[in-house]
């Protein structure tokens, strides 16, 4: 989930993430301040907010549970025209 969160916005979710800082510090840093999701849109927050939980048990018990969860997002969002999508990327 980290290396998707940095592909859609750029950056790691979470400062501090290199082999210079011991973890419990990054443990520090990540309780202080949620994950920048910019760019992201934000009916997928709370999602990618659980997915990178610290405690495992915060966390989706499965791929298959975190599947699910993006399928209830995906079926809540309205139906895309793919001639009004073309439209709006060719303005």
């Amino acid at each position: 989930m980290v290396t998707l969160v940095e592909l859609l916005v750029g950056h790691r979710p979470f400062p501090g993430q290199d082999l210079d800082h011991p973890p419990w510090q990054l443990l520090d840093e990540v309780r202080a301040s949620p994950p920048a999701l910019d760019g992201i849109a934000p009916d997928l927050h709370p999602l990618i907010t659980r997915a990178l939980a610290i405690e495992a048990r915060a966390r989706f018990p499965s791929i298959d549970a975190l599947r699910r969860a993006l399928a209830e997002i995906q079926r809540s969002r309205a139906p895309v025209d793919a001639a009004e999508l073309a439209a709006r990327v060719r303005a």
